[in-house]
């Protein structure tokens, strides 16, 4: 994960992916949790993140950890122009706001 300063624009990337015979159990949401919580101690008002408009996953995850939707918007050309949504997920967040890991089973692949 790329993490940026406030002082240097408080632009930074956030990114997770999960193999796909571990998606569904909770783990990049757990995982951005987790990342938040560090990110609380830098003082900043809020994190913005961005996700393809298909990306149903990805919304869930932003969601499920406190992201609220600002915006539909198309994304800059030279990265294909995708229609693109923005939440904010502002900070801190409530104690209670740090997802569990999941302990849902499931069958199929380990």
């Amino acid at each position: 994960m790329d993490s940026a300063s406030p002082a240097s624009g408080g632009q930074g990337h956030i990114g997770y992916s999960v193999v796909p015979w571990k998606r569904g159990r909770g783990y990049a949401t757990r995982a951005l949790g987790l990342f938040l919580r560090d990110v609380e101690e830098e003082s900043l008002p809020f994190v913005e993140l961005i996700t393809n408009t298909t990306n149903e996953s990805s919304r869930r995850v932003i969601e499920k950890n406190g992201g609220v939707f600002v915006e539909r918007f198309r994304g800059p050309d030279q990265q294909g122009g995708h229609e693109e949504l923005r939440f904010r997920i502002p900070l801190p967040r409530p104690l209670n706001a740090t997802p569990s890991h999941s302990s849902t089973a499931r069958s199929g692949p380990p």
